[in-house]
C-alpha cells in the first residue's frame, strides 16, 4: 500500500514537472543511488540564462519511504533559498497521511499547518480524505472524501475533486 501511494505521489510530481517544462523551467535532480534527494529548479530567460527559482529536498525512512518533501524559494535580496513549505508523510498500517505546512518566519519552523490528506487501503482500492485546518477552532475540516477508489484502469486522479 505504501508503495502504491508513494508511486502515485511521484507519478503526479513527474506529470506536473513535464507540464511545467514548457514554461521555461529547467530541472537538476540530485540522486543518491536510486533515491532522489533533491531537485533544483531554474527559470530560463529569453537569453537562455538560468536563474535560481526553487529547490526541493527529500528525506526517507529506514524502509525507503519518502517521509518529507521540503520546498524552498529563491530570495533574490538575501541571495539564498528560503523555506516555503513541507509535505510530511507518515505511515501507520494501511493508512498514509500527508500533511502540508507553510514556513513560519517568526518561529522558524513549518508550524503553519494548512492541509492534510489521508489514504487508507481497502479491499480492491483506497479511501481518500482531504482536510483543511481551521486555526480558529483548532480542528481539521473534511473537504473531500472518496471511497473505494479503484487502483487500476481509468482511475481519476486522487486530487481531482469534480470541479
Amino acid at each position: 500500500m505504501k508503495t502504491i501511494v508513494l508511486s502515485a505521489i511521484i507519478a503526479m510530481t513527474s506529470i506536473v514537472n513535464s507540464l511545467a517544462a514548457n514554461n521555461g523551467l529547467v530541472y537538476n535532480t540530485q540522486m543518491e543511488g536510486n533515491r532522489m534527494t533533491g531537485k533544483t529548479v531554474y527559470k530560463e530567460d529569453a537569453a537562455r540564462l538560468l536563474h535560481h527559482y526553487l529547490q526541493y529536498n527529500y528525506a526517507y525512512d529506514e524502509q525507503g519511504h519518502m517521509v518529507r518533501k521540503e520546498a524552498l524559494r529563491w530570495d533574490e535580496a538575501k541571495g539564498n533559498y528560503r523555506p516555503h513549505y513541507a509535505l510530511t508523510t507518515t505511515y501507520e498500517g494501511d493508512t498514509t497521511t500527508v500533511v502540508y505546512a507553510l514556513w513560519d518566519e517568526r518561529t522558524e519552523s513549518y508550524s503553519r499547518i494548512r492541509q492534510k490528506t489521508v489514504y487508507t487501503a481497502v479491499p480492491g482500492g483506497m479511501d481518500y480524505r482531504a482536510y483543511n485546518y481551521d486555526s480558529r477552532c483548532g480542528e481539521w475540516m473534511l473537504t473531500l472524501a472518496a471511497n473505494d477508489l479503484a487502483l487500476a484502469g481509468d482511475t481519476p486522479l486522487l486530487a481531482q475533486n469534480g470541479k
